[in-house]
């Protein structure tokens, strides 16, 4: 792959949540040396964009999906990462650029690219409708994630601290499922240190400096970079996260994980990674805060497949190398 531009499609913000930028960021970081990066957004939070910015992408507003296909060049190779976008825009979009990359964790749609990257080890190829000349690239040997917790995931020099508890539900948590969990962990384990990170997204943040003030144990971080997220998962021995890249993450930290989904992408990577006995799980939060197994996972002295995640880790610091190869044999 030689220079030339990698123009990613991708939206995030307190409804849709921030996972798309941050693994299309992941993504971005370890191609920029070869390509020059733009990333064009209608929703895009300004904490984002400085980051963005500050690892030398350029960030390209758009009002409409019309001044996104006047920006391709024929040579670009064009990244989307969108549930909204249809087959039909795909179409349009490979009769302007080069190559067609689709970062998709749903499958809801007949795809129309060059590439599918889907980092949940649970899915197969055959199990989309996609071109016959499509490629794939599936499963955690295609981890889109920070580049500390591939570093993290190659370590086996973690020293946890008892008695320590990460809470992230991602970057935005428009339920506010932050504040439920919190509640709940404090009233049955008041002498556990709780690191409580949320998103520049986040907007409750007035709720929990509230809960916070009443409860030294209680540590509120907001909108931290990737290599203070690392050292508290090396810190934490247990992470309740949502079924998202924060979950990849911990897994990298060997974090014991309590995890939940509350978003319709989340639940087949959640229910594959209960079934394989990866993660405890209080369940489905969509719709109402399952309190009492979150109290169950808390309680409970259920080994995990330890062995598994060892296997896991391995894949996931190798990701780098295979996420090169198969972008550069398009």
């Amino acid at each position: 792959m030689g220079k030339g531009r990698l123009v990613f499609r991708v939206d995030g913000g307190i409804q849709i949540g921030l996972g798309h930028l941050f693994r299309c960021f992941a993504l971005a970081q370890l191609l920029r040396d070869n390509k020059k990066i733009i990333f064009c957004s209608i929703d895009l939070p300004a904490s984002m964009k400085t980051s963005f910015e500050t690892a030398g992408i350029l960030c390209h507003p758009i009002k409409t999906e019309k001044d996104f296909f006047t920006l391709i060049h024929s040579k670009d190779i064009v990244v989307v990462d969108h549930y909204l976008l249809t087959t039909e825009w795909q179409i349009k979009v490979k009769g302007l650029a080069n190559k067609l990359i689709c970062i998709d964790d749903l499958n809801h749609i007949e795809y129309a690219t060059d590439l599918i990257i889907n980092h949940n080890p649970y899915v197969l190829s055959c199990e989309y409708v996609a071109g016959k000349n499509t490629k794939f690239a599936l499963g955690f040997k295609y981890a889109m994630i920070r580049p500390v917790f591939k570093q993290l995931a190659a370590s086996n020099n973690l020293k946890k601290t008892k008695g320590e508890v990460l809470i992230c539900l991602g970057g935005s948590d428009n339920r506010n499922i932050t504040k439920d969990i919190i509640t709940t962990v404090t009233r049955i384990r008041s002498n556990i240190k709780l690191n409580v990170v949320v998103g520049q997204a986040y907007p409750f943040i007035e709720d929990l400096l509230k809960i916070c003030r009443a409860n030294p144990n209680i540590r509120l971080s907001q909108g931290i970079d990737s290599q203070e997220m690392s050292k508290l998962m090396s810190r934490c021995n247990v992470a309740i996260v949502s079924a998202s890249g924060i979950l990849i993450e911990a897994l990298t930290a060997k974090c014991r994980i309590i995890g939940c989904y509350y978003a319709n992408n989340q639940k087949n990577f959640h229910d594959n990674l209960l079934e394989e006995n990866i993660i405890l799980s209080f369940g489905d939060n969509s719709k109402e805060f399952q309190r009492d197994k979150l109290i169950r996972c808390l309680e409970t002295e259920k080994k995990l497949n330890l062995s598994r995640i060892e296997e896991y880790r391995v894949e996931i610091a190798q990701s780098d190398g295979n996420l090169r190869n198969c972008i550069n044999g398009l």
